[in-house]
């Protein structure tokens, strides 16, 4: 029995139309994802006042994330545990981060003052090749470093009992980064350890620069 034309356009057409569903959905799901990439970072929440010392001993306070777009740590020089890997991660913004200069930053919020004294992280930035200009390594009161961190950064720290100190050491605290627009507000949170890292903070910080109308040259 020969197949009637009419059979064969209509499944033509069916398939066709099927096609064209299918293309528009993926094009409206594409077209939402970019405007979720493309939407404004939320303000978490603005940094109050406090007062450190960075590792050249000399007394910084809130105005350090005043006109800077910072991304924020909270390790220590003497951690067992993953502090290691965090400042690795760190190290990787220096140089895209050079290009900004002088509208980024790196900070790190020591969490064991009473040993990482300025002296200290001197020493330890210096290790590390640190930009002076670019990366600033804070310590003070432990008080005042474990109140910025729980109380305007949301992030945990505190004291490991003296028996679980072998696997992280003398303090517990969040492995998670923060980046803070040059207002001193804070807009995202990230896992350090995600291995797409680099280029979700750079493409935040340059929403950021974006956002205070600074363009960089090229």
């Amino acid at each position: 029995m020969q197949n009637h034309p009419t059979s064969h356009f209509l499944w033509a057409f069916l398939i066709l139309a099927l096609i064209t569903l299918v293309a528009a959905f993926t094009l409206k799901v594409y077209k939402d994802r970019s405007l979720q990439t493309d939407a404004p970072l939320p303000i978490v929440r603005i940094l109050s006042r406090f007062q450190l010392l960075n590792q050249d001993n000399i007394p910084v306070n809130e105005t350090l994330f005043h006109n800077k777009i910072s991304l924020v740590a909270f390790a220590f020089t003497r951690c067992p545990g993953p502090c290691p890997a965090i400042i690795q991660r760190l190290e990787q913004f220096q140089i895209p981060f050079r290009r900004a200069r002088p509208y980024v930053q790196l900070v790190t919020f020591t969490v064991d003052p009473e040993y990482d004294t300025p002296e200290v992280l001197k020493r330890y930035s210096q290790s590390l090749k640190a930009d002076p200009s670019l990366w600033h390594f804070l310590t003070g009161a432990k008080g005042e470093v474990f109140r910025v961190a729980e109380k305007d950064f949301l992030l945990p720290a505190t004291e490991n009992p003296p028996e679980a100190q072998s696997e992280h050491g003398a303090v517990l605290h969040s492995t998670r980064l923060v980046l803070v627009d040059n207002q001193a507000r804070i807009r995202q949170y990230y896992d350090a350890f995600d291995p797409e890292l680099l280029p979700k903070v750079l493409h935040d910080v340059g929403k950021l620069l974006r956002e205070a109308n600074i363009i960089l040259p090229n």
